[in-house]
């Protein structure tokens, strides 16, 4: 709101430099009779479009305040009013003014993400990311989640529904490669083993083994084998080693590595870990 309220002190200050101050005020008073005029005016002025809103009041102040001295708060609220009553929508009843309002929070809304990326704080309802849906600005609900935009309940299923985009799937590897200190290839295939289905982005659908999430095997040479304390420790001059985790052959989870996955997603059935070790053995 900085900007807005600059542009209103600083027209109202040049409206002001143009007229006679009121007789009998100097000094401080004057200085207190000028910031209420400015909070008048701060507080009439609408939060978007406020700079065609200003020249409107101020043209309605000069064609009704016939003398040359400043005008009162008042005088500020009467052009205020008469503007607003011929603004659009205003003559359509309520209903249209708020439609009018609404469209301009969806237009603020989608300003704020092309330029940052992010939802605007404030201002993020689950009605106007449907609208932003709509539009085009974001793809589908599962996108809107992963911006941080506000989601209805039906939305929130349909984003659960939906595979993840490979933007949300490369910034879900490189989460996990942080929080493990993992390799890119190593995270990748951490996050691959720990999903399946809808979890399972369109470019990977096909590593779908049809098992439960978590059910998966990990490589052999993995996030586990290489934080293996007993390994070789790597002179500072040697490189680190190349390898292609996916390309090992795959093996059941050991119950360390199990108790490693259940403590970051929760318990899985008994069931599904026999016969994830029947399917290895």
């Amino acid at each position: 709101m900085t900007d807005r309220n600059d542009h209103l002190e600083a027209r109202l200050r040049a409206l002001l430099a143009r007229r006679t101050p009121p007789r009998g005020i100097a000094g401080q008073a004057l200085a207190d009779e000028a910031e209420s005029l400015i909070a008048a005016v701060l507080r009439l002025a609408p939060a978007m479009g406020y700079e065609a809103w200003w020249e409107a009041v101020a043209r309605t102040v000069e064609e009704r305040h016939r003398s040359r001295s400043w005008p009162t708060v008042g005088d500020i609220a009467d052009a205020a009013r008469e503007v607003r009553t011929r603004s659009p929508g205003h003559d359509a009843g309520p209903a249209a003014a708020d439609q009018h309002r609404e469209a301009a929070m969806v237009d603020l809304l989608e300003r704020h993400f092309r330029a940052t990326g992010a939802p605007l704080g404030g201002v993020n309802r689950a009605s106007r990311t449907a609208a932003l849906i709509r539009r085009g600005v974001l793809a589908d609900a599962r996108e809107a989640r992963h911006r941080g935009f506000d989601l209805s309940p039906d939305q929130a299923a349909e984003a659960r529904a939906a595979r993840p985009s490979r933007t949300e799937w490369e910034h879900h590897v490189a989460v996990i490669g942080r929080l493990k200190g993992l390799m890119p290839d190593e995270a990748e295939a951490w996050c691959i083993s720990a999903s399946s289905g809808a979890a399972l982005p369109e470019h990977l659908a096909h590593l779908d083994r049809g098992q439960p999430a978590g059910s998966a095997v990990l490589p052999r040479q993995g996030w586990r084998d290489m934080r293996d304390a007993t390994a070789r420790p790597r002179p500072p001059d040697e490189p680190p080693p190349r390898h292609d985790p996916l390309s090992e052959p795959p093996r059941p989870w050991t119950d360390d590595e199990w108790a490693r996955f259940e403590t970051i997603h929760g318990p899985r059935s008994s069931a599904a870990m026999e016969q994830t070790r029947a399917d290895g053995a």
